[in-house]
C-alpha cells in the first residue's frame, strides 16, 4: 500500500475537524464554572461536553501534526518555514492576544477596562517571570517539536546505520510512555504549558506527535488501522464512558485509553471514508493556524455580543459560530493585507 498524495486528504480533512472541535470545546468553557474570564451560566451538557472532547483533543492535534509534517518534511525544511510564521506571531502576537483576551474579560464587568493597561500588565508579569501565552502554547510546542524532527531528518537519521525495529512494538513503547508520564510525572508537572513546569505534557504530546510520523511512514500500520478501525470506535466508546463512570479505575489509565482509541478510530474512518480532497477543507486548512492563533479573542466578543440572550443550547452553538467566523474573517483579511504588501512593496 503506497502512501500517495491522496493520503495527504484525509490528514487534511481530519486536521479541519481537530481544529473545529477545538474551537467548539473552547466555546463550551466559556459556561463551565471556571470560563475563560468571561463566566456565563453553567451548563452541565456544556460542561460535560468539554470534558469528553478535553479526554482526546490535543493528542488528535499531535499525532496529525506528526503525521502532516512528517510527509512535509521530504520537499522542504519545515523548521525554516515554521519559525518565519511562528515566531513573529510568538514575540509580537502573544503581548497582543493575550492583552486583548484579558481586556475583554474585563470589559465584561468593568466599563472602565483599558487595553493598554493590560498590555503593560503583560509585560510587567513575564519580566517577573509569568508568562502568560493562552492557547498560542501549542504553537510553540510544535515549533520545538518540528526544530527537533528536522535536525533528527537532516542529521541523526542519515548517519545512524540502520535498524530494522517492529513498528508495533515501537509503537507499544510510545503508549507505555504516554501512560508513564500520566501516571508518575503528572502529579509533579500539573498542566502549566510551558516548558519548565509541564514536563509530563512535553513527553506526552511527543509521543503523540511520533506515532503520527510512524503511522504516515509504516504502510502496513495504515492497513491495519483502517482494518480495525470500528473495533478501536467500539474501544474508544467504552472507555469514554469508563472514563466518566464511578468504576474506580484511575484516571490516568482511562484518559491514555480513551485519547489512543479515538486517535486511532479516528485515523482509520477519515482514511476510509473522506479521504479525497474538497474546496472547502482546502480553503480552511490554508487559514487554519491563523483561525487558532486568535480564535479566543473572537469567541470573547461573540460571548459579549450574546450575553443578553437566553441561556440554552442555542447560545453555546452561536457563540461557536459567531467565534469561528470571526477569527475566520480575520484571517482572510491578514492574508489579504499580506498579499497587498507583498504586491506594492
Amino acid at each position: 500500500m503506497a502512501i500517495t498524495q491522496s493520503r495527504l486528504s484525509y490528514i487534511d480533512n481530519l486536521r479541519v475537524l481537530a481544529f473545529t472541535t477545538m474551537v467548539f470545546y473552547h466555546a463550551c468553557k466559556l459556561f463551565s464554572p471556571e470560563g475563560w474570564g468571561i463566566f456565563l451560566t453553567p451548563m452541565p451538557w456544556a460542561k460535560l461536553s468539554a470534558e469528553i472532547i478535553s479526554s482526546w483533543r490535543l493528542p488528535l492535534l499531535f499525532f496529525i501534526s506528526g503525521s502532516a509534517l512528517s510527509l512535509s518534511i521530504k520537499k522542504q525544511n519545515i523548521a525554516k518555514r515554521f519559525a518565519k510564521k511562528f515566531l513573529p506571531l510568538l514575540i509580537i502576537g502573544t503581548p497582543l492576544l493575550v492583552s486583548a483576551a484579558d481586556f475583554l474579560a474585563d470589559l465584561h464587568t468593568n466599563p472602565n477596562a483599558s487595553f493598554g493597561l493590560h498590555l503593560k500588565e503583560y509585560f510587567v508579569n513575564v519580566s517577573r517571570g509569568h508568562l502568560s501565552w493562552y492557547h498560542l502554547w501549542y504553537l510553540g510546542y510544535i515549533l520545538v517539536f518540528v526544530v527537533i524532527h528536522q535536525f533528527i531528518h537532516d542529521h541523526i537519521r542519515l548517519s545512524l546505520p540502520r535498524i530494522q525495529l517492529n513498528p508495533m512494538f515501537v509503537m507499544c513503547v510510545l503508549i507505555a510512555f504516554s501512560l508513564i508520564s500520566e501516571l508518575y510525572l503528572r502529579p509533579f508537572f500539573p498542566v502549566k504549558r510551558d516548558f519548565i513546569h509541564d514536563w509530563a505534557s512535553i513527553i506526552q504530546f511527543a509521543c503523540y506527535y511520533c506515532a503520527g510520523i510512524l503511522v504516515i511512514n509504516t504502510p502496513k500500520m495504515l492497513y491495519d488501522l483502517e482494518r480495525v478501525k470500528l473495533w478501536m470506535l467500539v474501544a474508544a466508546v467504552l472507555f469514554l464512558y469508563i472514563r466518566f463512570s464511578d468504576t474506580g479505575i484511575p484516571v490516568a489509565y482511562t484518559k491514555v485509553a480513551v485519547a489512543w482509541s479515538v486517535v486511532f478510530s479516528l485515523n482509520g474512518l477519515f482514511q476510509s471514508y473522506l479521504n479525497f480532497k474538497n474546496k472547502f477543507t482546502i480553503e480552511l486548512h490554508s487559514r487554519m493556524l491563523d483561525i487558532y492563533a486568535i480564535h479566543q479573542v473572537t469567541l470573547l466578543v461573540a460571548a459579549i455580543l450574546t450575553v443578553a440572550m437566553v441561556d440554552s443550547p442555542f447560545k453555546v452553538f452561536f457563540i461557536f459560530f459567531l467565534g469561528f467566523g470571526f477569527a475566520y474573517i480575520l484571517a482572510v483579511s491578514k492574508r489579504q493585507v499580506k498579499n497587498l504588501y507583498k504586491k506594492f512593496a
